[in-house]
């Protein structure tokens, strides 16, 4: 499993595939990036979330860090909606706050 915490997209990901493989499950922050210009060093945005989950090869993402509370100039439901319009497969899950999901 990989866990992102709060980062920023990078060659970090290549890297980590690397020196680690793929992992089953990557845990992948999509919100708190708006305006892009401050957030951008310390925070993905959805896009940049859906590229980190196929350059480390990850059987499964769940998106984090969003929906709970508004922390930046995105709004509360914004990061959903953008993973959702930029994903390319059912691989990279949204849960709503509560669900809970089996990972094989």
């Amino acid at each position: 499993m990989y866990f992102s915490g709060d980062t920023s997209f990078g060659d970090h990901f290549t890297r980590i595939r690397e020196k680690l493989g793929s992992p089953q499950l990557a845990l992948l922050a999509i919100g708190a990036y708006e305006p892009r210009w401050f957030m951008s060093p310390v925070h993905m945005a959805p896009e940049e979330a859906v590229r980190a989950h196929q350059i480390l090869g990850a059987k499964t993402s769940i998106a984090i860090h969003h929906g709970t509370f508004q922390l930046a100039d995105d709004g509360i439901d914004t990061p959903q909606k953008q993973l959702m319009a930029c994903k390319r497969d059912d691989l990279f899950l949204i849960l709503r706050n509560g669900q809970s999901v089996e990972i094989p």
